[in-house]
């Protein structure tokens, strides 16, 4: 289908599902909305190492591969910060929610 269209599709189901378990008034709703958020992310994540990988020449792959894997890392520490910084639960699924409409308007 794509490589463009399914990370399109995949950020807007993450961005989708994302405030819905932001919004989640049952444990059980919100169980479900992660659960489709993160299969959503993990959409993400199979399309985006193959789509950097094609961009660069093969002398440089192992490079972007680790960049892109770094780039993850900083990420999820910094989510810990962001988890400190946002006590209410609610919010704190609108913050890590908001990064996927940037990845969208970008693309």
């Amino acid at each position: 289908f794509g490589r463009k269209a399914m990370l399109l599709l995949s950020l807007l189901c993450s961005v989708v599902f994302g405030m819905l378990s932001a919004a989640s008034v049952s444990y059980s709703m919100l169980a479900i909305t992660r659960t489709l958020t993160g299969v959503a992310l993990s959409g993400v994540s199979l399309i985006v190492l193959p789509f950097g990988m094609e961009w660069v020449d093969i002398q440089h792959r192992t490079f972007s591969g680790i960049l892109t894997s770094i780039f993850w890392s900083i990420g999820n520490m910094l989510l810990a910060m962001v988890a400190y910084l946002v006590r209410e639960w609610h919010w704190l699924l609108v913050a890590v929610t908001a990064p996927c409409l940037l990845s969208i308007a970008c693309l």
